[in-house]
């Protein structure tokens, strides 16, 4: 038979409870990019492309996995 994580869907249960708590205790989240590392900054001539890259602010970088150059740099604002 197929072969698969056994603890795959107690992570996606995580996950989810992990981002709907998050969801409930903030009421917005704003972008800082100009928090990130220099050297992971969006270069300023991906601004003239077309697409995706036009329109990121973030810089993606992969390995096995694709995430954040430099992390995703924001700020929450706390739900009263």
């Amino acid at each position: 038979g197929p072969r698969i994580c056994l603890g795959q869907q107690f992570a996606y249960n995580e996950m989810s409870f992990f981002l709907v708590r998050l969801i409930q205790n903030f009421t917005s989240f704003t972008h800082l990019p100009e928090l990130c590392p220099p050297e992971f900054q969006v270069p300023s001539e991906w601004k003239s492309f077309s697409g995706r890259k036009g329109i990121d602010k973030f810089f993606p970088k992969m390995t096995l996995t694709m995430y954040s150059g430099g992390g995703l740099w924001i700020k929450a604002q706390e739900a009263e």
